[in-house]
């Protein structure tokens, strides 16, 4: 950094500075010469924007450190896009259904909660629909029913426990190895089954 210093900005000692100073950050170079040139795009259309006092060097460290985040995070929801993009041009060449099993088992198991919570106590229904159905935090919920946090803590977790008690006893499920439901089937008398 030190270097830079010293070099006139807009010369070529300049630049290969500064694409050696980025490189530090990315380890690649083509990756170094694209943000390198970012820098220099942004010290061309605002000279003006080192502020008054501030060493250049360490002004110009932050925009190179500023730069360097904004392309990881350019990086990053590119990935994404393109993960998103390929896994639906998977779907529609596998003629798959759009909506997907895991999304249709969702819903299905959504179907079963309101006649599910139905079957709770009117204190652990009211503690699930202020929070986890809710928009309420723990904390707030707490507050406005005028017990203690702690109190309210214990309720959830009971009401919780007592609804999943409720859905086994209705579905038979199969998970996969981070226990996320992969296959659900109704037994022949649960309470969420259509009559």
């Amino acid at each position: 950094m030190a270097e830079l210093a010293t070099v006139e900005p807009g010369s070529a000692a300049f630049r290969e500075e500064l694409v050696r100073l980025v490189r530090r950050r990315l380890h690649s170079d083509a990756d170094a010469e694209d943000v390198a040139q970012e820098v220099l795009i942004r010290l061309a259309t605002r000279p003006d924007a080192i502020p008054d006092g501030a060493p250049p060097a360490a002004w110009l460290h932050r925009v190179v450190a500023n730069a360097s985040t904004d392309y990881f995070r350019r990086r990053a929801t590119e990935a994404k896009a393109l993960s998103r993009a390929l896994e639906e041009e998977r779907v529609h060449q596998s003629g798959e259904d759009e909506e997907g099993d895991a999304e249709r088992m969702r819903r299905g198991i959504a179907s079963c909660m309101q006649p599910l919570l139905a079957t709770l106590s009117p204190e652990d229904r009211e503690a699930l629909e202020l929070t986890d159905l809710g928009e309420l935090s723990q904390k707030e919920a707490a507050a406005r029913l005028g017990i203690s946090y702690t109190a309210m803590k214990s309720r959830v977790q009971r009401a919780r426990a007592r609804l999943r008690e409720t859905l086994h006893a209705c579905c038979k499920f199969e998970v996969d190895a981070r226990g996320a439901p992969v296959s659900a089937e109704r037994r022949p008398d649960c309470v969420c089954e259509p009559r």
